[in-house]
């Protein structure tokens, strides 16, 4: 996995001006534990990070052509780790998107200005440290169950077929990368971008994600 080091820039990101309305996009409450000296929502690198991004609603065409339909706005997150002198290093990130509203025809729908999205931040730890926090857990279970050979190997071929598919690895090991974080939410209308947004936190180790499942003590760092 490659990173690219970026030097330290203003928050808002020259791709922000390639769209012409701005999003807020706010960590929820529920998912924030404290708060740094500076007011940065602080989350657990083990918990649900849920965030909601409200941008300016898609008007309802005028005069719609029969049958029409419109695709539901998505979500593109560009993600940086932020150093302590300033500098932003790229990260992979990935989001899922649980709900949301835009504007749909005025009889329906009255006078509507705005649109959003509720969704869930997931920063993942290094892939590295995430094979080999499975093949511990799996090497756990081996003590506990009896396999065959050919169990064994469908087993190890699933991790393998893992190390290849970083989002379905992240789904699994639900653990994220610590640190300070800005995370650019890029508002998608089909391929077009509709809105630009910002969110910075911070992820505070709380510990890994399968310590409590094979009996071992929570670590700190």
């Amino acid at each position: 996995m490659k990173y690219y080091m970026i030097v330290a820039m203003p928050l808002l990101s020259s791709l922000a001006f390639a769209a012409d309305k701005q999003a807020s996009c706010v960590t929820d409450d529920k998912s924030i534990l404290s708060r740094s000296p500076s007011g940065v929502p602080q989350v657990s690198n083990l918990g649900l990070i849920q965030i909601t991004c409200r941008a300016p609603g898609r008007p309802w065409p005028s005069d719609p052509k029969p049958g029409f339909g419109r695709f539901a706005l998505r979500l593109k997150t560009v993600a940086y780790q932020i150093g302590d002198d300033g500098t932003k290093t790229l990260v992979p990130s990935f989001n899922n998107v649980t709900g949301g509203s835009d504007c749909g025809p005025p009889q329906i729908s009255g006078e509507c200005n705005e649109a959003s999205l509720l969704w869930y931040l997931n920063i993942p730890i290094d892939p590295t440290e995430a094979i080999a926090a499975v093949r511990e857990f799996d090497s756990k279970l081996d003590v506990e169950r009896t396999l065959s050979p050919e169990q064994r190997q469908h087993a190890e071929d699933h991790i393998r077929d893992l190390e290849k598919h970083p989002d379905e690895l992240a789904e699994i090991v639900r653990q994220y990368r610590p640190g300070h974080f800005l995370i650019e939410c890029r508002i998608m209308d089909g391929d077009r971008l509709w809105a630009v947004g910002h969110v910075e936190l911070e992820i505070l180790f709380k510990g890994r994600a399968f310590d409590a499942l094979i009996g071992k003590p929570p670590q700190s760092r």
